[in-house]
């Protein structure tokens, strides 16, 4: 039997605990807001889930409900995209009042995904409401569950240039590998041994995701756009996937302006050029120039870190005279500016 000591703390702290659970009640419901979410088309299965088709777009139709007893102002929805959405809440909800919200979710090539849904009123920080959507398409082994058509990069004219390119597909735990080997045109173009990592599929055990993983070298001569056709293929050597390689090649040094205007022995004229070097800083930019026209040498006290080259004529020229200084970094390919001396 309890003393009357033990029983006096023991009727303390159940009605402490009784009277901090009436607290912390009152605390989240007063004045709280309250938003019912549902879902009324398509219906989910009993877990809450709705089935769709793989890599397709799903409609969705919310009911969002005021179950309280005042209105609810500034209300908005916030999800992981704004292309969610197919149509806007209302700003403001009376009590009792409920709207539609419609959604369009893309659907996974496979297995289960869910959208995150966040609810906001009343000017508050936190959101009042969280609901999630949960979709699932049916696993049709072996098919892409990550693909891409166009893998694209800036290049250096001269300089090698090279990009990863990743498809992922989900394939039966119990079969080869899908792609076997890979191939690649133009010539200019060449890809490296194929490799293939593979780890389990967190929805089902009896399916794998393998990553097909291709590393692209290529080396453009010339500024401009080189593009390359990347195929996957299976052991019937057949092309499960194509993806265009695209590189947009830029000269690996510039000047502008390329083309300026000097008056031959006149005090004072001369012209800023700025030089853009691409390629390492530990490779010198060195101009190359006519010393009995011009004279080209970089400004001291350039600002923000440019390269700024300053020509002036060196003499007085009798007739109009055209001449070019070139900025050279080692072999790679010059950048040149045009010179026009005028008497």
């Amino acid at each position: 039997m309890r003393s009357p000591a033990i029983r006096a703390a023991t009727v303390g702290f159940s009605m402490a605990a009784a009277l901090a659970i009436a607290l912390i009640w009152m605390a989240l419901n007063r004045g709280g807001p309250n938003l019912a979410v549902d879902i009324v088309a398509p219906i989910p299965d009993e877990n809450g889930v709705i089935p769709v088709e793989p890599s397709n777009v799903v409609y969705i139709t919310l009911l969002v409900a005021n179950s309280g007893s005042t209105a609810l102002t500034g209300l908005s929805v916030k999800s992981e995209c704004s292309c969610h959405f197919k149509s806007k809440l209302p700003t403001t909800l009376e009590p009792g009042a409920r709207c539609e919200l419609e959604l369009q979710l893309p659907t996974p090539p496979a297995g289960k995904d869910i959208a995150h849904f966040e609810f906001f009123a009343d000017g508050r920080p936190e959101p009042i409401q969280r609901f999630d959507v949960s979709v699932q398409a049916p696993v049709n082994a072996p098919t892409w569950m990550r693909r891409i058509d166009l893998a694209s990069g800036t290049g250096i004219a001269g300089e090698e240039y090279s990009t990863e390119i990743v498809l992922e597909a989900i394939e039966d735990a119990t079969d080869p590998p899908w792609v076997r080997s890979v191939s690649v045109e133009p010539e200019e173009f060449a890809v490296a041994k194929l490799q293939v990592d593979e780890r389990r599929w967190t929805d089902d055990d009896n399916y794998l995701i393998r990553a097909y993983r291709v590393k692209v070298n290529a080396s453009p001569a010339g500024a401009g756009v080189s593009e390359g056709t990347i195929s996957f293929r299976a052991a019937d050597e057949a092309p499960l996937a194509k993806v265009r390689a695209r590189i947009n090649v830029i000269a690996p040094i510039s000047a502008l302006p390329d083309k300026v205007e000097l008056r031959s022995g006149k005090t004072g004229s001369f012209a800023h050029v700025d030089v853009v070097s691409r390629l390492p800083s530990s490779r010198q930019v060195v101009p190359d120039f006519d010393s009995a026209l011009v004279n080209v040498g970089p400004l001291p006290d350039a600002p923000d870190n440019r390269l700024i080259f300053e020509i002036r004529p060196t003499s007085q020229a009798t007739d109009e005279t055209t001449t070019l200084v070139t900025f050279r970094v080692g072999d790679a390919e010059p950048a040149r500016v045009e010179v026009r001396l005028i008497p």
